[in-house]
């Protein structure tokens, strides 16, 4: 029985042999996780301000994990350090924290920050966590497509590194300090890959934003299109066959019968079994006989001119703002929502896009100088337009 009085000591060893075997979870070391992330778009030399946040963050790491966060929260309030090419990164990391913590108000507050950095990497990643942050969240994928629309090709992004998936949430990552980091990708290779790129889930990945576009937002023919192409890129026969019939169907009952001949034959060509196809199908080549002479491009409907001097009066040629100026925070303060939205589509209408929304056409058409052009594309837009573009619909949110 002598041997029993040592079994408390076995036991205490081996459940510390077993206790060091565990993986240990890290707390989110700061300083560390702020320089990898910032190496993810090339190496730099550092300012004096750079050095100070650095130093500062080393000095949060030996905090508490809740004295750290909170402290971090003084240092982003501190004017000096937004000239700091760290800033960014430390605006990053406490967004992520603070929507894990459900602190959505202080995210949304963070957000105006960040967006103001139009060169930073981590502004597309921060409006995926802002989308799937809240379930189907309408004006946060609005936003999110919107950066992909007016962003040259050449802007580069990443992915927001998450945890989980939409139906039971998401863990977004906010520690960097080891483990791999996010790879950056262009804007035109993010929107032109049929599957998830590395740091993508499939919800977030291009053709996830733009079915859930569909989904939350009504049926959108541009987005539609985009889609079609996609899965057909992917092979995706079935996806590819139901988006380019969505396409046909959709031009066939706004009588464009030689438009949706083109769509309902891609169509067929992935699907040729397909009874719906072959249906629609036969019922636009009838169309077609009936209405001959259409072309196979749809061009938007010419504003006619004004025939007299009268109708001439009736038009007016003032501007809501200046569109040679950036718009500021205070410009758009205090607008309605309607202001807003007749600021943000004035952009568009400058460069002669047409509308479909009634209110919307009736009212670009009373200004004098407005014209549709049928060559119409978001490209045209400077970089003066894309920024108050997000001016306006921060301001909307």
């Amino acid at each position: 029985m002598k041997h029993l009085r040592f079994l408390p000591l076995l036991a205490c060893a081996l459940i510390f042999g077993a206790l060091s075997a565990l993986p240990m979870t890290a707390e989110a070391g700061l300083k560390a996780s702020v320089e990898r992330l910032d190496s993810i778009t090339g190496s730099a030399d550092k300012s004096a301000v750079d050095v100070k946040l650095i130093n500062a963050l080393d000095i949060l790491d030996k905090m508490p994990e809740e004295k750290k966060w909170n402290q971090a929260k003084k240092l982003i309030d501190i004017k000096e350090f937004t000239y700091s090419r760290y800033y960014d990164e430390l605006l990053y990391l406490y967004m992520a924290h603070t929507i894990n913590n459900n602190e959505l108000k202080e995210a949304d507050a963070l957000w105006s920050k960040l967006r103001d950095i139009q060169t930073s990497v981590h502004i597309f990643p921060t409006l995926l966590i802002r989308y799937v942050s809240k379930k189907d969240n309408r004006e946060g994928l609005r936003n999110a497509l919107d950066y992909l629309k007016f962003s040259p090709d050449s802007t580069l992004i990443h992915g927001p590194v998450l945890d989980g998936n939409l139906l039971f949430g998401y863990k977004i990552r906010e520690d960097f300090s080891e483990g791999e980091l996010p790879k950056t990708v262009k804007v035109v290779e993010y929107k032109s890959s049929p599957t998830p790129l590395s740091g993508f889930s499939e919800e977030n990945q291009y053709i996830g934003l733009l079915e859930a576009q569909n989904k939350l937002l009504g049926f959108d023919f541009q987005s539609t299109k985009e889609l079609a192409n996609l899965y057909a890129k992917g092979h995706d026969d079935y996806n590819a066959s139901q988006k380019y019939f969505m396409l046909a169907e959709s031009l066939n009952q706004g009588s464009q019968y030689a438009e949706a001949k083109e769509y309902i034959e891609l169509a067929s060509k992935y699907a040729p079994a397909n009874t719906r196809i072959t249906q629609l199908k036969n019922d636009i080549e009838l169309a077609l006989v009936l209405n001959p002479g259409q072309s196979s491009s749809v061009q938007p409907t010419s504003v006619q001119a004004p025939s007299t001097a009268t109708e001439t009066q009736k038009c007016s040629n003032d501007y809501l703002f200046d569109h040679d100026r950036s718009l500021s925070a205070g410009n758009v303060k205090g607008k309605s929502k309607k202001e807003l939205r007749l600021m943000r589509n004035e952009i568009f209408a400058r460069y002669g896009r047409s509308f479909k929304s009634e209110d919307l056409h009736a009212y670009f058409t009373g200004k004098c100088w407005y014209t549709i052009n049928p060559e119409y594309s978001d490209q045209m837009l400077n970089q003066t337009d894309r920024a108050n573009l997000l001016t306006i619909q921060s301001a909307e949110n």
